[in-house]
């Protein structure tokens, strides 16, 4: 029969449940930092693609304007047609055009959408002007 050696190599059952300890506190901040770079993901993601539609939108208000300049740069033509509210998904695009005069229509386009951190949403400006 073998004496135990207080200096004998091995591990005792205290330094085992240190260890695991430790890996627990280290994998607990590891999925935290997981599940807000997926948050973040998601978030850029939905930003982009809210850019995105309402990029598609002001390109629809420019085809309006090039397909009927004439009528186009009139105060009615320009809030009534050109002014619009559109779902995509999750999505809700406003395009909300307005007659300033000097045969310029000034167009906002707000693209805004809602998510697990509340609503967001992402707005373009610009002037549509008569070119030709």
């Amino acid at each position: 029969m073998r004496f135990l050696v207080k200096n004998e190599i091995g591990q005792g059952l205290l330094e085992v449940v240190i260890a695991i300890a430790v890996m627990i506190i280290i994998a607990t901040a590891l999925v935290g930092v997981v599940a807000k770079s997926i948050d973040n993901s998601t978030f850029s993601r939905n930003k982009a693609k809210a850019s995105s539609l309402a990029q598609k939108s002001m390109e629809e208000a420019r085809d309006l304007r090039d397909q009927n300049q004439a009528e186009f740069f009139t105060e009615y033509y320009a809030s009534n047609t050109c002014t619009a509210t559109i779902t995509s998904g999750m999505f809700t695009i406003v395009r909300d055009c307005s007659y300033d005069g000097d045969e310029t229509v000034a167009l906002e386009i707000i693209a805004s959408w809602t998510d697990n951190k509340g609503e967001h949403e992402t707005k373009i400006n610009t002037q549509l002007t008569n070119w030709r």
